[in-house]
């Protein structure tokens, strides 16, 4: 079967009868050379025609171009995302269905994945790495010799304190979170006091605030990266 003959017929007929869009008439504006393969959106490249035709004309396309990325994916968004009107005016068959669900696997395992091998998250060379640095460092970055003002300072405080702050909302609606003991996913951990006491506990940061002890420098005692801190020690059991 010649699908170009057919095709260049069906856009001729259009031509001929010279359409023009009424409120009364629906017309589709086509694009005989589609923009895909070079095709521009002069008014000599454009037609008007029928939901009918323009369907037809997209799957004869198809046809002609089997191997074109663009006019399978247009063929694809014609099938399973029609407009208003065409979805009222054409009835598209099962095969077309399959046809352009086909087309659309093809387009899409034949696409080239950027991240294919890749492992975690994408890391910049150290040369990007250095561009990066440079572009927002010194006279680059925004900020450069300049400071915010006591009121500007002011506002930033309290957009992001007491009500403001969204984590403490998303903290005060979640039961979930539970503080110290009564928390599952609390670590437990061995306290050897300056008295020199063996306390297990359960929540270390609640612990720190009832005994006036920095969270952070408790942890380094944990990792065994600090002996002790304020004369406690502690180890995770």
């Amino acid at each position: 079967m010649n699908y170009l003959k057919i095709y260049n017929k069906i856009i001729e007929k259009a031509k001929f009868e010279n359409r023009l869009k009424y409120k009364d008439i629906y017309y589709e504006k086509h694009h005989i050379i589609p923009k895909c393969l070079g095709g521009s959106n002069e008014k000599g490249n454009l037609v008007l025609l029928t939901a009918k035709e323009h369907f037809i004309c997209h799957k004869l396309l198809i046809k002609i171009y089997p191997s074109n990325k663009g006019l399978s994916f247009a063929y694809y968004a014609m099938v399973y995302f029609p407009s208003k009107y065409r979805k009222d005016v054409l009835k598209i068959s099962s095969r077309d269905y399959m046809l352009a669900k086909e087309l659309f696997a093809k387009v899409q395992s034949s696409r080239t994945v950027w991240n294919k091998g890749r492992k975690g998250f994408y890391k910049c060379s150290k040369e990007t790495r250095e561009k990066l640095s440079i572009l927002s460092s010194g006279k680059n970055n925004g900020m450069h010799n300049k400071t915010h003002s006591d009121k500007t300072k002011a506002k930033i405080s309290i957009a992001n304190s007491g009500e403001n702050n969204g984590m403490r909302k998303a903290v005060k609606k979640d039961p979930s979170f539970i503080k110290g003991e009564n928390n599952h996913a609390s670590k437990s951990y061995k306290i050897i006091t300056p008295e020199n006491e063996i306390i297990i506990i359960t929540g270390l940061r609640e612990f720190c605030k009832k005994n006036n002890l920095h969270h952070s420098n408790m942890v380094k005692v944990a990792n065994k990266k600090q002996k002790e801190h304020k004369g406690y020690k502690c180890e995770r059991i």
